[in-house]
């Protein structure tokens, strides 16, 4: 049974950097990514619309015993790998739609003007960061909010 006074999410605006610093590695590595799909997350960063928030936890592992400040993903998996992706030049735009973005088209991100790679690398996650979870409380809220929750 879940407590109410059990939940607890801090609210956190961090640049693209620092996200990526604190974020657990194998919660992007493996995602597989529909190009199309993160070239609209790209374009919709370039445009300023705002991205849906993110979910995670805070959660001490055999993995991250000693860095407390590391966490996870419970949402955003897609919008992470797309963000990291592309800024590491691992992919190029296609099917953008928005005016004038759609003359970046077949770029990627080292080959586009250095304003819009700013505006890319400079972007901030909203990051609802559960604190405290145990097992079963991951559980439980991956679950909540994977259900009502886009996933992209």
């Amino acid at each position: 049974m879940i407590r109410d006074a059990d939940i607890r999410f801090d609210i956190r605006n961090w640049d693209t950097k620092r996200f990526f610093s604190m974020l657990a590695p194998e919660d992007i590595e493996f995602v597989s990514l529909d190009i199309g799909v993160a070239s609209k997350v790209i374009e919709n960063i370039l445009a300023r619309i705002p991205l849906p928030s993110i979910y995670g936890f805070d959660k001490l592992n055999e993995f991250n015993k000693d860095n407390i400040g590391m966490f996870h993903l419970y949402t955003g998996h897609q919008i992470v790998s797309a963000v990291k992706q592309f800024t590491d030049n691992k992919f190029a735009l296609t099917g953008l739609q928005i005016v004038p973005y759609t003359e970046l088209e077949g770029l990627r991100c080292n080959d586009m003007n250095i304003r819009y790679q700013n505006r890319v690398r400079e972007m901030s996650f909203e990051l609802h960061l559960m604190k405290e979870s145990s097992e079963e409380m991951i559980t439980f809220m991956g679950e909540r909010v994977k259900s009502i929750q886009p996933l992209v």
